[in-house]
């Protein structure tokens, strides 16, 4: 049945092609997996490679996820949330691929598939795999990678960095609590930042009140936002942070007051500043 099935996978039709690529993705046998491999890197037609990488996703090897990481070349052999998804469904057996594509340099490119499909390739697609790496990573619950992932912070690759905090939040290693501390300097990248807060709520390090209070009055909302989310998740003390930053009339405290609001704790009334020369005190 097996070799049947591969002789009709090289028919002219795209849709036998890919027809017979559904079936071998069924089919758990190394044939079958050197046939998908061989149709996911070097078949003309999108949707064929697009089967044949599903199908490699259901066959669930370390080779097959190899496979599907090097596919992600600077042609797009195959669009990057469907070499995702089958990542995702080949689970943890994934993960060594996985940490080999984010041990591997921003401009450094894996062993890249040849073929038809790829010969129209352009410069080193090795930061979006690691990008993607790293995010799998997190989503796999991959907790020995986290230092790998911690690595991943100093890239210059937004990308990369972006979804190393996240896998790291999702993880919650507080190891990388200190790193990610330091993401929230005030001139690194916004989305960075507020990443890393929302990280850092997650991970759930005393360590990272002080920093997050100083992000409540940030002008960007995200920063803001998930620094009051994170201080309202890090128990007594952060909640304390919170209800002093909502009881004065500062730029922080519309989000602290809506961070206390969401966990349900008292909000108290926002004090008005006094004006210089006159009394302190409320209005009456």
């Amino acid at each position: 049945m097996v070799s049947r099935v591969i002789r009709h996978s090289s028919w002219p039709g795209h849709n036998r092609r890919a027809a017979e690529a559904s079936r071998l993705g069924l089919i758990a046998s190394p044939e079958a997996e050197k046939r998908l491999e061989q149709m996911a890197i070097e078949d003309s037609s999108v949707r064929v490679r697009i089967v044949a990488a599903r199908g490699l996703g259901k066959t669930g090897t370390p080779q097959a996820a190899e496979t599907l990481i090097s596919m992600l070349a600077p042609a797009d052999l195959v669009p990057e949330g469907i070499v995702a998804s089958a990542l995702l469904e080949i689970g943890p057996d994934a993960v060594p691929a996985l940490r080999r594509a984010v041990r591997a340099g921003d401009g450094q490119a894996l062993p890249g598939p040849g073929g038809p499909a790829a010969e129209a390739a352009g410069p080193p697609a090795g930061g979006r795999r690691r990008a993607m790496a790293a995010d799998l990573l997190g989503l796999l619950d991959a907790m020995p990678a986290w230092e790998e992932l911690v690595a991943c912070i100093h890239s210059p690759d937004k990308a990369v960095r972006v979804n190393a905090v996240r896998a790291l939040g999702r993880l919650g290693v507080p190891q990388a609590a200190g790193a990610i501390i330091r993401c929230l300097a005030p001139d690194d990248d916004a989305e960075v930042r507020a990443v890393a807060a929302h990280a850092l709520g997650r991970i759930g390090d005393p360590r990272s009140v002080g920093p997050l209070v100083t992000c409540l009055g940030d002008a960007d909302y995200w920063v803001a936002h998930n620094a009051a989310a994170a201080l309202a998740a890090l128990g007594s003390p952060g909640r304390q942070a919170l209800a002093r930053a909502a009881a004065v009339n500062a730029a922080g405290a519309p989000h602290a007051r809506e961070a206390l609001a969401a966990a349900r704790l008292p909000v108290p009334e926002a004090e008005l500043a006094t004006p210089s020369g006159g009394e302190g005190g409320r209005k009456p």
